[in-house]
């Protein structure tokens, strides 16, 4: 189970929201004007949470067991089910924590 918190909670000391705001935009231009869209993707790919791990899922009441591939182009979650790749838009489906 996750639990909220916040940056001066992880860290210890109070955050300069905007120079974190600068920061984070600087590094989303760097990659816009140094990156290819694909290179991008797999680097979002890779840093997302629980990616390539499988954890049971509930799909409109069913819980269903499904290994975490990605996000397509539109931000859809793929989700590898019985060897086929389902897409998923945001808030459709839940991970299911026992």
């Amino acid at each position: 189970h996750l639990n909220a918190t916040s940056l001066a909670g992880q860290t210890g000391r109070e955050i300069n929201r905007e120079q974190l705001l600068k920061s984070i935009l600087e590094r989303i231009e760097d990659l816009y004007l140094n990156q290819s869209a694909e290179d991008i993707a797999k680097a979002f790919d890779q840093a997302l949470y629980g990616s390539m791990t499988s954890g049971a899922f509930d799909i409109n009441g069913d819980i269903v067991m499904a290994k975490v591939m990605g996000c397509d182009k539109d931000g859809c979650l793929i989700l590898e089910i019985d060897g086929l790749d389902k897409h998923y838009p945001h808030g459709s489906i839940k991970q299911f924590i026992a």
